[in-house]
């Protein structure tokens, strides 16, 4: 409000100047003789405000160029400096404003707007013109222009080899930050012993090599089961298992270690657990999973055999250095599966599945407020097993878990809101007479999401999607048509 009082002096100030000096040519207010009779020879300024001529994309326009620079054309000379970051927007329909920068070309008359990044796919974007822009003459738009588009679906290139390595190579996993840059991590044996790599996307290509990242501590033991998660700036977390020696007819230890990589290079790898021996039980530790927030912290979360039973621990790394792992349940069944998310505000959900008295597996969660744990809840509470639970969340916190379980004839997909304080009601999202499995989702930053499952028809296995509009879900649909 300040500045556009601002804009609405200094532009009372240069009309009244303008007009003392009989107004004319140079970008200033044109005359308009309102006595065409030609008696009296008076003159007024412009009273008409200005109006949005066109702009590109149009209206309603699908299927836009990610990469656009936006603009509209008005219909008279405009007031440039009234064209600024301000008063020409961008945002994601409903929800974050878009970065960019406004610049004015006034022998067109055209504003512009650039966004610092490429546009997400198939999303759409509302473009603002407020009131605070003007013609030469101090007239404001009549009232706020908005116009809506929606952007192009991407397009899959080449696939390309990004690792040259002698030996076989499993588990890839893969994270991209806001600006389409990207990190790929793997395990492969290079006839010594299985290690983790990784290569970087630019945006543009990949690197011309692969990385090793695990290099400190595991001398010729095998590493395993890498993970990664990256900030929207580009910085990433990797974690692996790590085998640090057999134990007689124990077995193995693993243990868990991570690498950060500060958006240019990879760190040096460190053990972020520890562990001990039982008489002739080891404590294990497997099944890492990392989640990671926008200023730079981070949080694992894994599977650890502590006390005769598995537990799900965690471990948070405070933006300098990891702090010591902690037990996030406390159940007295064995526990499995974790998964962790984070919003952009530094909290965070994870989720996981365990064995209660009766010998039942059921779903868990627990909530970081961005200091603590808040404590661990039962999110489901069928009396038949649940399994395999995945989580998403969006910026505000909002979240989506989803995961398979029995109706004592076949497995359903089943999920349950969280709306940044607590759950709502456990809800079945397909219906169809088929066993259904291994449920994945993903959500944007405004809380909209999609499930997809694999399910039979009784011939073979199909893949469905489901829709939630941030309210609800909007019906299963099959997303494919293959025949095999």
């Amino acid at each position: 409000m300040l500045k556009q009082m601002r804009h609405l002096i200094f532009i009372s100030l240069l009309s009244t100047l303008l007009a003392a000096c009989g107004g004319g040519g140079g970008g200033g207010t044109p005359a308009v003789d309102d006595n065409p009779g030609g008696e009296g020879g008076r003159s007024t300024v412009d009273t008409s405000a200005p109006t949005v001529s066109s702009t590109s994309p149009e209206n309603s326009a699908t299927a836009v160029a990610r990469n656009s620079t936006f603009t509209a054309a008005f219909d008279e000379d405009i007031f440039a400096v009234t064209v600024d970051a301000a008063s020409f927007t961008l945002e994601e329909s409903g929800s974050n404003s878009i970065s960019g920068s406004v610049s004015f070309d006034s022998a067109s008359n055209v504003a512009s707007f650039a966004p610092d990044n490429e546009l997400a796919m198939l999303t759409a974007y509302t473009a603002t013109l407020s009131t605070v822009i003007t013609d030469l003459s101090g007239n404001a738009l009549a009232e706020d222009y908005r116009w809506s588009f929606t952007t192009a679906d991407g397009a899959w290139n080449n696939a390309e080899l990004i690792e040259t390595g002698t030996g076989g190579v499993i588990n890839p996993q893969i994270a991209v930050d806001s600006s389409g840059k990207a990190l790929a991590v793997w395990q492969q044996d290079d006839g010594d012993r299985t290690k983790i790599w990784a290569n970087r996307f630019d945006g543009t290509s990949w690197g011309d090599s692969a990385e090793q990242i695990d290099t400190n501590g595991l001398g010729a033991r095998d590493a395993t089961n890498p993970q990664i998660a990256v900030d929207s700036s580009g910085k990433a977390f990797a974690v692996w298992e790590g085998q640090l020696g057999d134990f007689g007819t124990s077995g193995t230890l693993t243990t868990i270690w991570a690498n950060y990589f500060d958006g240019t290079n990879w760190g040096t790898d460190e053990r972020i657990e520890f562990d001990g021996i039982f008489g002739e039980i080891r404590i294990v530790a497997t099944n890492p999973q990392i989640g990671v927030d926008n200023s730079g912290k981070a949080i694992a979360v894994w599977r650890g055999y502590s006390d005769g039973r598995y537990n799900i621990f965690a471990s948070r790394f405070d933006g300098t250095s990891w702090v010591g792992a902690e037990l996030i349940e406390t159940g007295t069944g064995d526990a499995s599966s974790p998964q962790i998310a984070f919003d952009s505000s530094g909290n965070a959900l994870a989720v996981w599945e365990q064995v209660d008295d009766d010998s039942r597996r059921s779903i868990w969660a627990n909530h970081f407020d961005g200091t603590s744990w808040v404590g661990a809840d039962r999110i489901e509470t069928s009396a038949e097993n649940a399994y395999y639970p995945q989580i998403a969340v969006d910026s505000s916190g909002r979240a989506l878990a989803v995961w398979q379980q029995s109706d004592g004839i076949r497995f359903n997909i089943w999920a349950r809101h969280f709306d940044g304080t607590s759950w709502g009601s456990a809800e079945l999202i397909e219906d169809d007479a088929g066993s259904a499995s291994g449920p994945q989702i993903a959500v944007d930053s405004s809380g909209r999401a999609l499930a997809v499952w694999r399910q039979s028809d009784g011939i073979r296995f199909n893949i469905w999607a489901r829709h939630f509009d941030g309210t609800s879900w909007v019906g299963a649909e099959l997303i494919e048509t293959g025949t095999g």
